[in-house]
């Protein structure tokens, strides 16, 4: 993980791929109160990274999604209660591989915004992003949201303190990892 690590002062609004000259498919992810960062990576790769700096298996995160929703693509990641990622159309890709969907962060967003076939997501901070779905779809993504916060992080929460002793104990390793990884980083 040399890459430079993501802004943890701010929130992040959306992540998402784009195309950038010279540099390819990248990924932009956008910050409360406007700050933006590029990273030359695939926005898989970018989820991985922000499952990694937050210490989250995010295999199994998305396994657990998926046996919930019903669902094998385009999931939501839900990170924590601040950062629950849900994944919206913003671009036709160019190559095969090259990713259409990036992420919005379902904490940040104020309201959708129809606009004929497509619509916009405004952020709690003014932001707009145009999306390339209809306004029903984001809609029914923007409920999924919703039931993540309510009744999933809720009950991943409560199935961890069941054993208070043992997340006070996974919680104190964190930390501790935490503090080894950015000291780790600094050398």
């Amino acid at each position: 993980m040399k890459d430079k690590p993501m802004n943890k002062d701010k929130e992040i609004l959306y992540a998402i791929p784009i195309y950038k000259e010279g540099q390819g498919d990248i990924s932009k992810v956008l910050y409360e109160g406007g700050g933006e960062t590029f990273h030359p990576f695939h926005i898989r790769t970018l989820i991985r990274k922000i499952a990694y700096e937050n210490y989250i298996d995010v295999i199994s995160l998305k396994r657990k999604i998926q046996e919930q929703l019903g669902r094998k693509n385009t999931i939501p990641y839900p990170f924590h209660e601040r950062l629950i990622l849900i994944p919206v159309k913003v671009r036709k890709p160019r190559l095969k591989k090259d990713g259409a969907f990036g992420y919005i962060n379902y904490v940040w967003v104020d309201r959708i915004q129809e606009e004929g076939k497509h619509c916009s997501i405004l952020f709690k901070d003014q932001t707009t992003l145009k999306v390339l779905q209809h306004y029903q779809t984001i809609k029914s993504k923007m409920l999924q949201g919703a039931w993540i916060k309510d009744s999933f992080l809720p009950e991943l929460e409560y199935s961890m303190s069941k054993k208070k002793q043992n997340s006070l104990c996974r919680e104190e390793l964190q930390n501790i990892i935490g503090q080894l990884m950015d000291m780790y980083k600094e050398l």
